[in-house]
């Protein structure tokens, strides 16, 4: 890093840990708390921009303090739809079932809303874009599925599965970033830094 300055992921996710890495060499994990429900009626990039900023604005809220002029922060979401429904992370393994049965042979997307807040002074400036992937499964056996269910891959992962593990096996064709689907849009991350940033 140039100088002083700190950049922060405020994310838990082990895959956008590892993703960052090919962008900052260094960084400091800070995960805030914040409500993730879906409103009723809320459409896919509604809610997934909703989402990355209200968590950039959590972290701002609980980590204040911490935060020195010209550090930055990262916030992020990521979810499955299609169409207007979305798929978040499964809560049990009937609802995994479900969503796997439905993505099968079938065309989804992939979109991950980030919010990059850069400290100046005694504001902050926020900035959000977000990245869409097209991921077309091929069509799938009852008994794929049910196999697939008893890695532990699907239970924390939007969509009930990982691009990156078993399930890479169920994708014919992707179209857009493949980072994106496993959580973190780096070229875009990249272009950022190389436009605004000089570390």
């Amino acid at each position: 890093m140039k100088g002083q300055n700190k950049i922060y992921l405020a994310s838990g996710s082990p895959r956008r840990r590892e993703l960052l890495r090919f962008v900052f060499e260094d960084f400091l994990i800070l995960v805030p708390d914040f409500n993730e429900s879906l409103q009723g009626g809320e459409k896919p990039l509604d809610y997934v921009s909703r989402m990355s900023e209200g968590k950039a604005r959590a972290f701002v809220a609980e980590f204040r303090d911490l935060l020195n002029d010209g550090d930055i922060f990262i916030a992020a979401d990521t979810i499955v739809c299609q169409g207007d429904e979305i798929f978040g992370k499964p809560q049990s393994h009937s609802e995994a079932f479900s969503v796997l049965r439905k993505l099968q042979g079938c065309k989804h997307v992939v979109m991950t809303s980030v919010t990059i807040g850069t400290v100046k002074g005694d504001s902050i400036c926020f900035e959000s874009f977000y990245s869409e992937t097209k991921v077309y499964f091929r069509c799938l056996s009852e008994s794929e599925i049910l196999s697939y269910l008893e890695t532990d891959e699907p239970w924390d992962k939007a969509g009930s599965y990982g691009i990156q593990g078993k399930a890479s096996i169920f994708v014919k064709k992707i179209e857009g970033s493949y980072h994106n689907v496993m959580g973190l849009p780096v070229a875009e991350i990249a272009a950022w830094n190389q436009k605004i940033r000089k570390f």
